[in-house]
């Protein structure tokens, strides 16, 4: 992790003239390296804050759409109109609601994935913190195999090794093994 902080001033322009500025920062970067990145125990979890935030902001037209259906519904009724009504009425409700679906869609697909990642944590780092990394081989080895099914004293890419630490948490192919 890098942090940096600073000082700065000078002047600024205002609507009342020139004034002194004064001021501070701080910022701060984590940078990973591309071994890291490679070997990495789990995947990223994805945020699912602008997903939610779009169903919220979206829901109303599932009201509006809703609203306009059962208005239709109850004249159709009461003139006793076609089916030709029915399907208008349909994708009239679509066109409201279809958004707001999409986005619930997509909440629930990213929090599905963010499950299966919090589930297999402990199996992901369990298999991470047992294995080995050679650098002069630039190569990924357990010494004894910390699962069933996994190679020991094996030497595998990062990449390779990535992958299988994935599908044995179940974060790549379903179920933690």
């Amino acid at each position: 992790m890098i942090e940096d902080r600073g000082h700065f001033d000078g002047i600024g322009l205002t609507a009342s003239g020139f004034v002194p500025v004064f001021g501070t920062t701080s910022t701060t970067q984590i940078r990973r390296s591309a071994l890291a990145v490679a070997t990495a125990p789990e995947p990223a979890l994805r945020s699912t804050t602008a997903s939610v935030a779009w169903s919220i902001a979206l829901s109303p037209l599932v009201v509006m759409g809703l609203l306009a259906a059962a208005m239709s519904v109850r004249s159709e009724i009461a003139s006793g109109e076609s089916v030709g009504v029915m399907i208008v009425t349909a994708a009239f409700f679509l066109f409201f609601a279809g958004p707001a679906i999409i986005a619930f869609a997509i909440v629930a697909l990213l929090s599905r994935e963010n499950r299966r990642i919090r589930r297999g944590r402990p199996i992901g780092y369990r298999l991470w913190q047992a294995a080995w990394f050679c650098h002069r081989c630039a190569g990924c080895f357990w010494v004894s195999a910390p699962l069933a099914g996994l190679p020991a004293q094996q030497l595998m890419a990062p990449h390779q090794f990535r992958a299988m630490v994935w599908r044995a948490a179940g974060y790549i192919g379903g179920r933690p093994k």
